[in-house]
């Protein structure tokens, strides 16, 4: 299963490594993309081996799922 992470703030950085610990059983961390000021999203990347993404829809292209963690009101 090709896993996108959609936000970088407190529960991006919560649910990426528990998706890196589901390794094991076919989780694959594809990518990630945010719209967070201070880079939180390339560092996961670079800690995860994930590629960063600008636009959400090639993101859809890339994975199975998508582990949204963002504000509510960004959530459509």
């Amino acid at each position: 299963m090709r896993v996108g992470i959609v936000g970088a703030g407190s529960m991006g950085h919560v649910h990426t490594p528990a998706w890196a610990d589901l390794r094991s059983m076919g989780a694959e961390l594809v990518g990630i993309i945010a719209n967070h000021p201070d880079g939180s999203a390339n560092d996961l990347a670079a800690q995860y081996g994930m590629r960063t993404y600008k636009r959400y829809e090639d993101l859809l292209t890339d994975v199975d799922i998508i582990d949204l963690w963002v504000p509510t009101d960004l959530h459509h």
